[in-house]
């Protein structure tokens, strides 16, 4: 797999002659279906993170990819779908939230992920993923027992993420980690401070988009609304 990511890399360069590449960590979807699924997750997540730190250590040439940045996508959407589990009742409301910073807190007490709402016609989405409420029981169209919940905001179908409230905070961490290559003159990929200080820029736009901490007041439209609101 790490093989197939760098080739992916090397590919990008040659053909699109892109020097710049942002991989965003994978987020839960109707894949996972085991908690060996969900650790499977967690296991490309790191590798990608140790792919984007290892770059350009060895011999590069002036035309290859510089920088290789972290878009931490999944752990955005981890704290979200935590959140709402604890919304919808998933999660025991005294339960004390989680270092969101700490390597690996996803794969704690995270049975409630493959809890699956047995209403969906085609697949079962993760309740935690896609339910702005508590589930209910109802007949379906065979006349069978399904467990079924009012829908969120976050996603439909646990397979895409609702991008008119998700999608801000995607779009200003892109943007935001391609400045830390591309303001003003542009750091040195051969220089160690230069380096540093993209990865320290590279933490801090993750830290302020890719996660559930409140982001500058004036940066909201005046229309508020929670990412569990039920969907219409």
């Amino acid at each position: 797999k790490k093989e197939r990511i760098e080739e992916a890399i090397k590919l990008s360069n040659k053909f699109l002659g892109a020097q710049t590449i942002i991989i965003s960590t994978l987020p839960l979807n109707n894949n996972v279906v085991t908690p060996s699924d969900w650790e499977g997750v967690a296991k490309i997540n790191q590798m990608v993170r140790d792919i984007a730190r290892s770059w350009g250590e060895s011999t590069r040439q002036p035309s290859d990819v510089k920088w290789i940045l972290v878009q931490e996508f999944g752990n955005f959407t981890n704290q979200v779908v935590r959140i709402n589990a604890k919304h919808v009742k998933l999660i025991n409301d005294t339960a004390t939230l989680p270092d969101f910073s700490q390597q690996g807190w996803e794969l704690a007490g995270a049975g409630y992920l493959t809890k699956r709402l047995s209403a969906a016609t085609y697949w079962y989405p993760s309740t935690a993923m896609v339910c702005a409420e508590r589930t209910y029981e109802r007949l379906n169209e065979k006349n069978e027992t399904v467990e079924d919940c009012v829908r969120n905001k976050i996603s439909r179908d646990g397979a895409h993420w609702c991008v008119e409230n998700m999608g801000a905070r995607y779009s200003a961490s892109v943007a935001c980690l391609l400045g830390c290559v591309h303001n003003g003159s542009g750091p040195s990929a051969d220089d160690l401070q230069d380096v540093e200080m993209v990865r320290r820029c590279e933490q801090s736009c993750n830290d302020r988009f890719m996660s559930i901490l409140p982001v500058e007041e004036e940066w909201i439209e005046s229309q508020k609304m929670a990412l569990f609101s039920k969907s219409v």
